[in-house]
């Protein structure tokens, strides 16, 4: 089956979200297998994970949750103020914020310290958000519409949006 979302951990060890998985599960790189750990698991399919310095592993999933984890994969915190569901996250270069996209075009903006959400914005009308890039002081977010949004890191507004082709 397909792997839709992955992300490397602080020991090196790969985690992978299945297409039909509610489960993100870790890879052990050097030994070429499963490691038997596992995260907790999504009522409804992962569409995202990250992992932070600090061990956290952080899923994203259809039933509108964000589930942070330990690095065994143990439940920490769940995330639950979202009212759409979610389909990417992303951190900060400094990993003090926390970006979560909806399908339905909404950016949510947590602080990784408290876990409190500090904004959420809505983009456009329409539209699933497909890509988050940090470029220096901006957040790049594309939208599955064509519509191309830079967010200032500091200020965390909408400074300027653009259109190209879409899907």
């Amino acid at each position: 089956q397909s792997v839709d979302a992955l992300t490397w951990d602080r020991d090196g060890d790969l985690w992978v979200t299945m297409r039909t998985s509610k489960s993100a599960l870790e890879w052990d790189y050097a030994a070429n297998t499963s490691s038997g750990v596992s995260t907790t698991a999504h009522t409804n399919g992962i569409t995202s994970i990250i992992s932070l310095s600090d061990g956290h592993i952080l899923t994203s999933g259809r039933d509108k949750q964000i589930r942070i984890h330990d690095e065994n994969g143990s439940l920490v915190q769940v995330l639950v103020n979202s009212s759409f569901p979610l389909l990417k996250l992303f951190t900060s270069s400094d990993e003090s914020l926390l970006f979560s996209l909806t399908d339905n075009c909404r950016l949510d903006i947590h602080n990784t310290t408290s876990w409190e959400r500090e904004q959420s914005m809505n983009l456009c009308s329409v539209g699933q958000g497909r890509s988050l890039q940090e470029l220096g002081d901006r957040l790049m977010v594309g939208m599955s519409n064509g519509k191309v949004f830079s967010i200032d890191l500091v200020t965390l507004i909408n400074e300027q949006q653009f259109t190209m082709q879409g899907e």
